[in-house]
């Protein structure tokens, strides 16, 4: 476990992108709205944009901890990669189950489409043990 969170932590703004194609639709943290400007949002990870009912895939070697359904929101997959956890929030169908060890790149599941239809979508979050982590920080740039 240690050595995977040491292997975890050099990849700090290494990760790939959890989709094969896309855009960050919105960052970690304070952002406002696009639609209605005095309007802001607090996200706990970064929001990335694929397209509809894209795959989504593991940004990092680890083992399925959790996985559940938010109403409304799609499923949760909870990846540990040692002390670290990626929450992979909003997909449409799950692809994997808990204790199964998945690898960079694996499908875990389909991405949620969006309310207007137009792309998947799909939230990763960064933990450190309990505490969130600024995703932002931690992807790398295409």
């Amino acid at each position: 476990a240690a050595a995977l969170s040491d292997n975890f932590a050099a990849n700090k703004g290494k990760l790939p992108w959890p989709v094969e194609s896309g855009l960050i639709v919105s960052y970690f943290g304070k952002q406002k709205n696009a639609d209605m400007e005095r309007i802001t949002e607090e996200n706990d990870g970064m929001i990335f944009g694929t397209r509809k009912s894209g795959t989504v895939k593991a940004v990092f070697d680890g083992e399925v901890r959790k996985v559940f359904s938010i109403p409304g929101a799609g499923f949760v997959v909870m990846i540990q990669h040692g002390q670290y956890y990626t929450n992979y929030v909003g997909l449409q169908n799950p692809g994997v189950k808990v204790l199964q060890k998945v690898r960079t790149g694996q499908s875990i599941g389909t991405a949620r489409n969006n309310e207007d239809e137009s792309m998947g979508v799909i939230e990763v979050q960064v933990y450190k043990g309990g505490a969130l982590q600024n995703a932002n920080q931690w992807f790398k740039s295409r």
